[in-house]
């Protein structure tokens, strides 16, 4: 995507809105993405690799650093959610 074809998506996306609202809330710093990373799940129910690329540049952290934390939480999913969920007791 081209950075005129990602402003128009960030504006007819409330999700992406909600997403750099909470990056500039923070001062988008690094120390914010754990919360930026709860708002894309809560925001998308999951974090895909385009998520932790997009949440990576705006805090300006490595991708790596966004991936890592990802997988190392097991708050995150990085999966589409089913539409059943089985727990067991």
């Amino acid at each position: 995507m081209t950075a005129k074809a990602d402003v128009q998506a960030e504006k007819e996306d409330r999700r992406l809105r909600l997403i750099n609202r909470t990056m500039r809330l923070h001062g988008s710093e690094p120390h914010a993405l754990i919360e930026t990373l709860h708002t894309v799940q809560e925001s998308f129910g999951y974090l895909d690799l385009e998520h932790l690329k997009y949440v990576a540049s705006g805090l300006k952290v490595p991708f790596k650093q966004s991936l890592r934390r990802s997988d190392v939480l097991s708050l995150f999913h990085t999966q589409t959610p089913g539409k059943h969920t089985w727990r067991s007791l």
